[in-house]
């Protein structure tokens, strides 16, 4: 189906008279229903009435029970003699009718579809009964009876979609009827149902004004969004708002509009306001909203908060202007969408609770005459219907501390001075007999300022504050590592010392301090254990000079089996002193057993914590680890000497593989220099007529293209051998009567290669 917003273009109506003016042909030339769609008003003149008849306008003409076309559906009234409350007719009857495909569609030549609308446009349906020249038959639109700002409305030219209203919904058509009896006397009452589709997509209908500018920074526009009786409320179509702007502005035309700013909030347009949707329950929603165009950047400005009376942007005050909250869609425990909240009144404030990053928005106040009709429309559709921002300000900083906190409840502090650094530390005191095992800690802010806007949670939207365990400056931000619980049945060295509290943020103007704090206990704590001691460890026998981070060793005791004492302090002798440690070194294997060593612990001059060992004496330590080494290192030696043997194996068996068979490749080629001898002996049989000079030229050519033929004689032994044959040769043709004994000496000589 084509969606029909701009849906003609006036190409055959260039003549015409555009006017705020509408009605129906003074020519009665149709037999039934007419509806002419234009983007614009017109005043349709009954001379041009044929030529749009067979051009860009629609005219359709209306049978008893049929629908016509997908903006036009006339049918019979439903529970006839029963009253029709509210206008309504039943959902279930219409979508049958709407789905058995019996709307038969005009071809109109159709403008951009979604388009954008300027000021002033919109749709704009001519609807004319057939019977318009009778004054007993008459077009009501249903707006609900008992809505007293909106009765029930006698036609009188053309309908509209636009910014001022929409009349969109249930058309009836009855002889001898007034507005009162209209809904309730169903008898001879005709029904239409007008409604906006897109080829089932969801359509869009938005509002183009080239003054409506917006740029994230600080540059929004302050628009009118229809509301839920742009359309008549309580009509089979309805309007529905955005959930964002319900509540978020004030109400104009007696709920027909809203105010509200406007930002982009279409996720797959960005510069694109929705104000809500039509609801149309038997095609798809259209949605409705403002196109926003870009605008210069805007620089917050201070804010000054004159106590609960009044708050100030740049001299700006909150009395004269419409205020909201704007929170920005990258602060913490944001859904990640902008968020803008109306501010009715002053005294909101001292029930709204603010946070760092936000913002104060000033709009000036649009005055709209709500009762006179004709103003509020000149308003909307020929003056600018919208204002920009006056003023953003962020909400100040306060000061305050970082604090901790054990099961919820704040833990006070008690600086202490630190003996070796002489500065002040902060000292949470830990008393056992207060908590059950595990317990909760946590750190947060506390508010030290007086502004009327401060409160513990200020910066809760701003960064996060975790508890890490050390120093500051050893602490490693790790997530992993934040410390959430404390287990107080762990050793001690795992709950006491150093702690950490340290915010998320890289923000230098927000006036807080990450702080260090010691957790001690509040009592001196005591403990006691059996040591095993082998005399090759004298570290057993010792204490260590720090424990905690910040608890010193104030005196070392050792009482032998025989009761004899002996101290750090006293017997110096006795004891060593190295970086860590204070050790005893007058411990023999005869008094090593049952020796008791006492650790005594002080932190900022009280007792913090006293540490006993019993010495068990072993008389030889066998380590583990020791013990699998000595059988583990002769099976390592036993597999090396196995594997160097097999691989001495296999070389040797490799060298002998590679002696024979040089060996048999030197065989070959004696027997093959053998048979070429005995080969040139019978030619030189043959050749006694020939000279002696040329029959040795001869031989030789002949020995040396024999030999070239032999590939396998690449040695050099078999190159020696070629040449002593060649001599032979030559020596038998100067003397034939010696050939016999040559060819004796050949073979000899072939056989002793």
């Amino acid at each position: 189906m084509n969606f029909l917003y701009s849906l003609l273009f006036l190409l055959v109506t260039s003549n015409q008279v555009i006017s705020r003016k509408y009605s129906c042909p003074t020519l009665r030339i149709f037999e039934d229903v007419v509806i002419i769609i234009a983007p614009v008003p017109i005043e349709v003149k009954a001379e041009i009435v044929e030529k749009l008849k067979n051009h860009y306008w629609g005219f359709l003409k209306a049978t008893e029970h049929s629908v016509k076309n997908h903006l036009q559906m006339k049918v019979q009234a439903y529970h006839p003699g029963s009253p029709l409350e509210d206008a309504k007719i039943d959902d279930q009857e219409i979508k049958q009718l709407y789905n058995m495909n019996t709307v038969k569609r005009i071809n109109l030549q159709q403008g951009i579809l979604n388009s954008y609308y300027s000021r002033g446009e919109g749709i704009f349906m001519v609807v004319c009964p057939h019977d318009w020249i009778s004054p007993d038959k008459t077009l009501y639109y249903p707006y609900p009876t008992n809505s007293e700002d909106r009765p029930i409305k006698r036609y009188d030219g053309a309908t509209r979609c636009t910014l001022l209203h929409c009349e969109l919904g249930l058309y009836f058509d009855k002889k001898f009827s007034t507005e009162e009896k209209i809904l309730h006397d169903t008898d001879g009452r005709s029904v239409y149902l007008i409604l906006l589709t897109n080829e089932g997509r969801e359509a869009e209908f938005y509002f183009n004004y080239n003054d409506v500018l917006y740029n994230k920074d600080f540059n929004i526009p302050y628009v009118v969004c229809p509301y839920y009786n742009w359309i008549a409320k309580k009509n089979y179509i309805k309007f529905e708002p955005l959930a964002t702007n319900i509540n978020n502005g004030i109400e104009k035309g007696r709920g027909r509009h809203i105010l509200v700013p406007a930002y982009p909030n279409l996720k797959e347009n960005d510069d694109i306001f929705l104000c809500g949707h039509i609801i149309q329950k038997v095609a798809p929603d259209v949605r409705v909203g403002y196109k926003l165009h870009k605008g210069l950047s805007n620089t917050p400005k201070r804010l000054d908060f004159d106590g609960e009376k009044d708050i100030l942007c740049d001299g700006y005050s909150a009395l004269e202007h419409s205020i909201y909250i704007f929170t920005p869609e990258n602060l913490k425990d944001n859904d990640g969408s902008i968020k803008i909240k109306y501010i009715r009144t002053i005294e909101e404030i001292k029930n709204i609770k603010f946070y760092y990053g936000q913002y104060l928005l000033f709009f000036k106040i649009i005055l709209f005459n709500d009762y006179n009709e004709p103003q509020y429309r000149s308003q909307l559709e020929d003056q600018s219907s919208h204002t920009q921002l006056v003023c953003s300000g962020k909400i100040p900083e306060i000061g305050g501390t970082l604090h901790l906190m054990l099961n919820s409840k704040h833990v006070n502090f008690n600086p202490r001075i630190n003996n070796a650094t002489g500065l002040e530390m902060l000292v949470v005191v830990i008393d056992k007999s207060e908590y059950n095992g595990h317990v909760k800690a946590e750190c947060t802010f506390v508010s030290k300022d007086k502004a009327p806007y401060a409160h513990d949670n200020f910066y809760s939207k701003q960064f996060k504050t975790y508890l890490y365990k050390g120093k500051l400056k050893d602490v490693v931000i790790d997530k992993n590592k934040v410390v959430e619980y404390l287990n107080l049945n762990e050793d001690p060295d795992m709950i006491y010392g150093f702690y950490s509290c340290i915010t998320d943020t890289n923000d230098k103007t927000i006036p807080i301090k990450n702080i260090e704090m010691l957790f001690v206990p509040k009592n001196e704590i005591i403990f006691s254990k059996n040591e095993p001691f082998f005399f090759e460890n004298l570290d057993i026998a010792s204490c260590e000079k720090n424990v905690f981070g910040f608890g010193e060793l104030k005196e070392m005791i050792v009482v032998k089996p025989n009761k004899k004492h002996y101290s750090n302090l006293i017997n110096k002798k006795n004891f060593k002193e190295d970086k860590k440690l204070i050790l005893y070194v007058s411990i023999t294997p005869d008094d090593a057993d049952n020796t008791i060593i006492e650790c005594h612990y002080t932190a900022f001059n009280q007792p913090l914590m006293k540490a006993t060992k019993k010495l068990l004496y072993q008389k030889k330590q066998i380590s583990k680890d020791s013990t699998g080494l000595k059988i583990g290192v002769p099976i390592i030696i036993t597999i090396c000497v196995f594997i160097i043997l097999m691989l001495v194996i296999i070389v040797v068996l490799t060298i002998n593989k590679i002696k024979k068979k040089k060996k048999s490749n030197l065989f070959s080629m004696a027997s093959s220099a053998s048979s070429a001898s005995k080969a040139s002996v019978s030619k030189s049989k043959l050749s006694k007529s020939r000279s002696t000079s040329s029959s040795a030229k001869n031989k030789a050519k002949s020995l040396k293209s024999k030999s070239l033929k032999l590939k396998s004689l690449k040695s050099k032994s078999l190159k020696s051998n070629s040449k002593q044959i060649k001599t032979q040769h030559s020596k038998s043709l100067k003397n034939r009567s010696n050939t016999n004994s040559r060819h004796e000496k050949v073979k000899l000589n072939a056989s002793n290669i």
